[in-house]
């Protein structure tokens, strides 16, 4: 039960930004065309992840609905970028954004943060980074009209060389009009060590 809850898990995460993303035109899974070189490059950072968590193990915990599972399992590349698919969307190098954000950076951090009355979701997007090495990543969005909000945060941390994701976690919430609000939670830890 808990790998199916898993994938199940994985597919709700993809469909919960997509969600969140969407616009009146159409959108294509999975993809997220980086357009700008302005400011951060989330989308190819995640993506040059996935290349070294191929095969590694993850031990998760995920709420949704209220219902709770914990499970250990083994992914390959694909799995990973549907499981980072929401790290990958929340990428803000795109046409449409390129005069949204503002931009403050020191040596231990670097944050692009919505302009007030902007059009994106992407609320914010912070890179802390500690002796010239990625730290952690994190970012929140929000999402509202008449028919639903959608709102949360992702946060990835990673290893103390900085060169891979120790762990991940992904929280929202989401209420649609006349249903019942959704909060969804899920926690990733990473399993680095050779077996």
């Amino acid at each position: 039960m808990g790998e199916a809850f898993c994938k199940s898990t994985s597919r709700f995460l993809v469909l919960f930004f997509l969600l969140v993303s969407c616009s009146k035109s159409e959108q294509v899974p999975l993809d997220n065309p980086t357009q700008l070189e302005k400011y951060f490059p989330l989308s190819q950072f995640v993506q040059d992840q996935i290349t070294q968590l191929d095969g590694k193990k993850v031990s998760k915990m995920m709420i949704i609905k209220g219902k709770e599972a914990a499970v250990t399992m083994e992914m390959d590349a694909e799995e990973w970028r549907k499981e980072l698919d929401i790290f990958i969307q929340a990428d803000i190098n795109k046409n449409s954004l390129a005069s949204s954000y503002t931009t403050e950076e020191s040596s231990q951090l670097l944050r692009h943060t919505l302009i007030p009355g902007e059009k994106g979701d992407v609320q914010m997007l912070t890179i802390h980074r500690l002796a010239d090495k990625i730290s952690t990543v994190d970012f929140s969005f929000r999402k509202e009209n008449l028919f639903y909000l959608s709102e949360g945060s992702g946060s990835l941390k990673m290893t103390a060389d900085g060169n891979s994701i120790s762990s991940y976690e992904v929280n929202g919430y989401q209420k649609v009009w006349f249903l019942p609000a959704n909060i969804m939670l899920t926690e990733g830890t990473i399993n680095h060590s050779p077996d």
